[in-house]
């Protein structure tokens, strides 16, 4: 079991667009619990979008950062604070990098920003669980200046989230204990749910690299009866598109709430 949640990776690395500047991009095979990673987190409010999203530093020992982000609603999971600053600390988790080969890390042009940010919900669907394992204190950090950041785009995310649940699959969990993911109707931990988690990664990648455009990925999304996952990023995409595909803003991760004022 604990081995079906150990995923490979190579096919994510064919989708990633030419026009994407990248740096030592190889294949990324396998991530696996075992080997200690540091991890920074800090938060930071977008005055251009006035979004606060927390940011997860990954400072591996091999040499590699990872730089990956989460909409504040899903702070709110494990933090009752406001955050309005930029805070930081440094925290100890445990992962392997099972590959012979480093893991991608790649630069998004300024471009990209404004479709990340509305794809922030689905492309990092981080369990609270893990992210409790991160201490943060009040130390300030200025670390981002510009909207031209660095970000791991091998689907992080969803190797984050297979390592969470694999706790649970192995038995690290136990049966009753209660970990929710920021998405919708996760009360089953299972193959097949993580295998939609990846699914939706992999859309998200295609529409944030250009492969395919805001209504081809919502239809591949509803082509794929992951429909309810879009709900969570419907308060950020433009009216007509959340006319066409009925989607409204949510309140509670996957049901349908009032329509509210969309963003493109």
């Amino acid at each position: 079991m604990a081995d079906a949640a150990i995923i490979n990776l190579n096919e994510i690395n064919e989708m990633i667009s030419a026009d994407l500047e990248l740096h030592e991009l190889k294949p990324l095979t396998k991530l696996a619990v075992g080997k200690p990673y540091t991890i920074k987190t800090f938060t930071i409010t977008n005055t251009r979008f006035g979004k606060t999203i927390l940011a997860l530093l990954f400072d591996v020992s091999e040499g590699v950062t990872f730089k990956s982000f989460l909409p504040q609603r899903v702070l709110k999971a494990f933090t009752e604070d406001v955050v309005t600053s930029i805070n930081m600390s440094q925290e100890k988790y445990t992962l392997t990098y099972l590959g012979q080969s480093k893991p991608s890390v790649a630069s998004i042009k300024p471009s990209y920003w404004s479709k990340l940010v509305h794809l922030l919900p689905l492309l990092l669907p981080i369990s609270p669980y893990l992210l409790n394992q991160i201490n943060m204190s009040n130390t300030s950090s200025n670390w981002l200046g510009s909207e031209e950041l660095d970000l791991m785009v091998d689907a992080l995310s969803v190797q984050l989230y297979y390592l969470a649940n694999e706790e649970r699959l192995t038995g690290v969990l136990e049966e009753d204990e209660e970990v929710h993911c920021p998405h919708a109707e996760c009360s089953e931990y299972c193959i097949s749910k993580m295998e939609n988690y990846l699914l939706g990664g992999n859309l998200c990648r295609q529409y944030l690299f250009g492969v395919l455009n805001l209504e081809e990925f919502c239809q591949a999304m509803v082509n794929a009866d992951l429909k309810k996952y879009l709900f969570e990023i419907s308060n950020y995409l433009p009216g007509s598109v959340r006319n066409k595909f009925g989607l409204y803003e949510t309140s509670d991760y996957g049901s349908d709430g009032s329509d509210g004022e969309g963003q493109s």
